[in-house]
């Protein structure tokens, strides 16, 4: 799916009647089941504080998300999800260790719809009885609970990521240190039985992952380019950029945004 630019924000005073002061919440959790290690990479909740648009950075991983209402498996995006949000818009959800997804979900991540799949149409009875648990449990840390469970069952399944992709994921997300073709040699796979391999487990190619992941160490290092401890220039030779202006292309195509509008809208 994806996550927010900023993970808490205060609502500043306006002119269109919603309260101000008013927070918006984001916060990610450690899975607690040893089960889940190699196919949970965090849960999370959020409270969306004030009705207003929203727009989500892609990270390369599919969701299972709790609206509650509907458990939705949510695809993974090449590019910003922008949409709107209720003031009292609360969901929680599972993010798919990166890799995992293909053999968690029993379906090639990239026939997911971009607008999400029922988990009940995929695994039927399962998560259809998760959702009446759901519904039922109102605090968002047993909602996260419940949905680490419905996981296990899955791997107890038999529904159990392949290491050697999830491997290969993790090596795409080192900062400069590596290359496609470099993984597809450590994994013992030719490119296009890797990239093959990556559409059904990813949801994309891997150079595709690859500028995802480059893209969220810009994201994660907006705070010391704020603060004036980096420079965008530098940064883009940290992370492998042919330059600046790389830098700058691929904030406009992934993000929507120039640099510095992204920097201004993490300020605020």
């Amino acid at each position: 799916m994806a996550v927010p630019l900023n993970t808490d924000a205060t609502m500043r005073p306006t002119t269109t009647g919603q309260p101000s002061g008013a927070r918006s919440r984001y916060r990610t959790f450690k899975p607690t089941d040893p089960a889940t290690v190699m196919a949970i990479a965090c849960t999370w909740e959020g409270h969306a504080g004030w009705t207003r648009p929203l727009r989500l950075l892609p990270d390369g991983c599919v969701d299972l998300v709790w609206d509650g209402t509907v458990l939705i498996a949510w695809a993974p995006r090449p590019v910003a999800w922008r949409g709107a949000l209720q003031a009292d818009s609360r969901n929680v959800g599972v993010r798919v260790t990166c890799g995992a997804a293909g053999t968690l979900l029993g379906l090639p991540v990239d026939r997911l719809a971009p607008g999400g799949l029922r988990l009940r149409d995929i695994w039927g009875t399962l998560a259809l009885d998760a959702e009446i648990c759901l519904a039922r449990t109102p605090a968002p840390d047993a909602q996260r609970a419940r949905l680490e469970r419905l996981v296990v069952d899955r791997l107890n399944d038999g529904h159990r990521p392949d290491a050697s992709i999830i491997d290969a994921a993790r090596r795409l997300a080192a900062p400069a240190a590596t290359t496609v073709a470099m993984v597809a040699q450590a994994s013992g796979l030719g490119p296009r039985e890797l990239h093959r391999r990556f559409r059904r487990h990813v949801g994309y190619g891997p150079k595709v992952l690859q500028r995802i992941f480059r893209f969220g160490h810009v994201i994660r290092s907006l705070p010391a380019v704020a603060n004036g401890r980096l420079s965008l220039a530098s940064l883009a030779v940290d992370l492998g950029y042919a330059d600046q202006a790389h830098l700058s292309r691929d904030c406009r195509l992934i993000a929507g945004s120039a640099p510095g509008a992204l920097l201004r809208s993490w300020r605020q």
